[in-house]
């Protein structure tokens, strides 16, 4: 049995669960040096061998006191270095060989010492034979017998272990790794159990031939050889500190003591259940001897190793006398009566002892404890509803006129009436929204069928919530809420919806609904029929139908597909802020105005005569000629500029260069090709341009447009604004739209334009002409939204590519440092989490 001993960890006077203890091999750094033997040169000489592992076990002593707690084992430990190193004095080595307690931390060092001698030095005073222990064999360590055979257990409980395993120590040189045959070790709980162990490791060596099926049955540790261990290197004396383990003293033995033992055993085989296995027999053994000063044995010799150590325990103390008999302590209220019985104490509490309450309740109800041979429930009967009115309550009763003391301490604190938590609605399901926001609006507008077109959820689960959600927010978004109430809005019902069950906020344009369905929406707008020729993509009147929908509503009302949405008669403020960002033309128009992306703004009158920069992109660049021009502006006039030619130079993806002209005065645009000695002319819309990755062509009479896979970009030969006043004059509006993630681009692209796309969220307002004078001259250079002046941006030729902030040739460009701007920075008003980038084309005044 387990006993107790001053000092023993607390989980064994408590006899409560302690842990599940899982062996840790802690390896220190410190190791022997391993070098082959060598012949050193001793005369030869005859030699005999033998040798031992001894077990070494004593209990540590820290400042007077034995380890016999976790606290004072950890203090002791930290005062040591390497364990192997550490020789235990007189008064460690009895504790723990002789009078080891319950509770002790006891640590065994197993020691290999040879004992080999050579036959001039038969005490093996000066030099003992060199040699190794053999890689790959295994040591059987045994912690628990009972008798020198090692066939019985030390104790009958349990697995017959007397030692819990606290950790082991390896030198990490020394070529040792422990072996547990049992991964999960559980110490005694309670006295007359003992330490049980489960989870079998399957890489636990198997029982030699050799070896009696009874001791393999105790042995639960084995320490495996690695590698070959050199011993007496240079036939010099030595011994290998192999492992230090540390257990704690569990169990007291039967017989007051117990033998830990140690041994090898030849390789002839083992046992696989009852098969002996002998066709992988090396018939080799662990220590093997190859000094070269024996002359009177073969280059090498070998042969098994064993050891044993005796320990005995400390006089157990004298068991105290069994205490005298108490009364038998009062029998617990059955819990069991509170559901049963609590009517049947209302009954007789409030109309009275009598056979009707008798008559409806089980009989136990008004029986004693014991009666009948079952569990009575008449004292609880006659206690519960007078102590508790059947009402939750923390503790005990109160007593009062109606409730003893007894009643009150009877019924704490198994027969209290159960907490019953208040009934809380649970929230408004957050699926209600995507599934059942149309069946809402449905039922309240009283359409027919409801139910047969949403799911049969939106009258169950969501029922609240259909009756509810249109009611009080007509589909629109309304923030974070709550919905204001009203006739048809209750308290209840905005306090419902509030937060999980609002309507989102409504998605933005879809960005290809602009840039693949623009012309097909202004077609559908103005004539409304045969305009599938004008998309780009059959998208845009069968999948996309539905999502560009609201797009085809509010797109043309509202651009005139020529510029930034803006609220009128014919574009509500609904659509205007739908568009914004992803669908509406950014553009570079009339004297020069220029609607950037991510929102900014900014004029720039340039230079006459003077060719500028408007996108710098890796692989593709445009240019424009900037002209003077004198505008008629209703009742003012205007000494501004215009853009009267563009050109491009685009690098295809198999590395042809294009260069394209478009101007006011020509007739038709004119393609350059490489090595070409004269340029293509496109006339109208019945030609195309294609060179790889390059399209050229005519969108209807005037608008030039020039497209790659990454970037689309066009010129439109338009008259001047208010062109009765302005007869004959004419000037070019540019559009330029980014069709991939331009804002993430290795290659950040620059140009007045094009440096826009800076990789933020936000959009720089530049400098713009407010002067409304009857006559004005305009003199904004779009400082503020760009890098530098505008002169960087001047080209030496129209089909240059070279600038101060050229993107077209190099590999990598960082985007521009938008803290070095001095414009009105705010919000671009992009949608966070879109994959594709904001088109980018013309706008309005």
């Amino acid at each position: 049995a387990v006993r107790e001993s001053e000092g023993a960890p607390a989980a064994f006077h408590d006899r409560t669960p302690w842990f599940i203890m899982t062996w840790k091999a802690f390896v220190l750094a410190s190791g022997i040096s391993i070098a082959l033997a060598e012949h050193t040169g001793i005369e030869h000489s005859g030699c005999s061998q033998s040798g031992s592992i001894q077990p070494i076990p004593y209990v540590p002593v820290i400042n007077g006191q034995f380890a016999n707690t976790a606290e004072l084992f950890a203090a002791w430990k930290a005062s040591k270095g390497d364990l192997c190193d550490h020789v235990p004095n007189e008064a460690e080595n009895k504790r723990g060989k002789e009078e080891l307690h319950i509770g002790d931390y006891l640590v065994i060092k197993w020691q290999f010492e040879s004992a080999s001698t050579f036959s001039n030095d038969p005490d093996g005073e000066t030099s003992r034979p060199s040699g190794f222990l053999r890689e790959n064999f295994a040591i059987y360590v045994s912690n628990g017998c009972k008798l020198s055979a090692c066939v019985e257990p030390a104790t009958p409980l349990g697995s017959g272990e007397v030692l819990f395993p606290v950790e082991l120590e390896v030198q990490e040189d020394t070529g040792v790794e422990p072996r547990l045959r049992y991964d999960s070790w559980t110490p005694p709980s309670a006295a007359g159990e003992g330490i049980t162990l489960a989870n079998p490791d399957p890489d636990f060596p198997p029982r030699p031939s050799a070896m009696n099926k009874k001791r393999y049955a105790i042995t639960n540790l084995a320490l495996m050889t690695t590698k070959d261990i050199p011993y007496n290197v240079d036939d010099e004396l030595g011994t290998i500190c192999l492992a230090v383990g540390t257990f704690i003293s569990t169990i007291f033995p039967e017989i007051g003591s117990f033998q830990t033992r140690l041994q090898s055993y030849m390789d002839v085989g083992y046992w696989d259940g009852d098969n002996l296995i002998e066709d992988t027999a090396t018939d080799l053994s662990i220590m093997v001897m190859d000094s070269e000063s024996c002359s009177n044995i073969p280059p090498i010799t070998e042969t098994v190793l064993s050891g044993v150590s005796q320990i005995l325990m400390a006089k157990p103390p004298p068991l105290s006398p069994p205490p005298p008999p108490l009364e038998p302590p009062p029998m617990p209220c059955p819990s069991a009566c509170v559901p049963e019985c609590k009517g049947y104490s209302m009954c007789i509490a409030t109309a009275g002892a009598g056979g009707d309450c008798a008559s409806k309740y089980p009989a136990k109800c008004f029986l004693e404890d014991g009666n009948l041979g079952q569990t009575g429930c008449a004292k609880f009967s006659t206690c519960y509803y007078p102590c508790t009115k059947d009402t939750y309550m923390e503790g005990a009763p109160p007593v009062t006129a109606t409730c003893s003391a007894d009643c009150s301490e009877y019924l704490t604190p198994q027969c209290m009436p159960p907490y019953v938590a208040p009934y809380v609605e649970p929230p408004c399901p957050k699926n209600c929204v995507k599934d059942c926001a149309g069946y809402s609006k449905c039922m309240s507008n009283n359409e027919p069928d409801c139910m047969f077109k949403f799911p049969t959820t939106c009258s169950t689960d969501c029922a609240k919530f259909s009756g509810c959600y249109y009611k009080c927010t007509k589909g629109k978004f309304l923030g974070v809420g709550p919905p204001a109430t009203g006739p048809e809005c209750s308290l209840e019902c905005a306090e419902y919806l509030t937060p999980d069950c609002l309507p989102p906020p409504e998605p933005p344009c879809p960005p290809q609904c602009f840039e693949m369905c623009k012309e097909y929406a202004a077609c559908m707008a103005t004539l409304g029929v045969g305009c599938e020729s004008l998309a780009m993509d059959p998208k845009c009147y069968t999948e996309w139908k539905d999502e560009c929908d609201k797009f085809y509503g509010c797109y043309f009302p509202c651009t005139e597909n020529k510029r930034k949405p803006k609220v009128s008669g014919s574009c509500s403020p609904e659509c205007a802020s739908y568009l914004v960002p992803n669908c509406f033309p950014f553009t570079i128009s009339k004297d020069p105005h220029f609607q950037l992306p991510h929102g900014g703004r900014a004029d720039f009158r340039g230079e006459d005569n003077a060719i500028f920069n408007l996108l710098s992109a890796k692989n593709v660049s445009m240019n424009v000629l900037i002209a003077d021009a004198d505008f008629a502006w209703n009742k003012r006039t205007v000494h501004g500029t215009k853009m009267s030619a563009a050109y491009w130079i685009i690098r295809t993806e198999k590395n042809k260069v294009i260069r394209i002209e478009y101007n006011t005065t020509a007739r038709g645009a004119a393609v350059y090709e490489e090595g070409a000695s004269t340029p293509i002319i496109l006339a109208d819309d019945h030609q195309e341009f294609v060179r790889d990755n390059l399209h050229v062509k005519f969108m209807g009479k005037t608008k030039l447009r020039v497209k790659t896979d990454k970037w689309e970009m066009a010129a439109t030969k338009s008259p001047f604004p208010f062109p009765n006043l302005n007869r004959g004059k004419m000037l070019l509006d540019v559009e330029i739209a980014a069709l991939y993630d331009a804002d993430s681009d290795v290659v950040a692209p620059h140009g007045i334009f094009g440096q826009a796309y800076d990789g933020d969220k936000l959009a720089v307002d530049g400098a713009v002409d407010s002067d409304r004078g009857t006559v004005t001259t305009t003199k904004a250079q779009a400082e503020g939204a760009i890098e530098g002046t505008w002169t960087d941006y001047k080209m030496a030729s129209k089909f240059a590519t070279l600038f101060k902030y050229t993107r077209f040739d190099v590999t990598s460009a960082k985007h521009r440092d938008v803290t070095q701007l001095t414009g009105i920075k705010h919000a671009a008003g992009r949608a966070e989490g879109k994959a594709i980038s904001i088109p980018v084309g013309k706008s309005s005044e």
